[in-house]
């Protein structure tokens, strides 16, 4: 589970890609 964060941190960073893809 030591990769635990890491993908949280990538998971949370599509989001907000695709957030950001969604209002531009």
């Amino acid at each position: 589970m030591t990769e635990g964060p890491s993908l949280l941190l990538i998971i949370k960073g599509k989001e907000l890609n695709t957030d950001a893809s969604k209002e531009a």
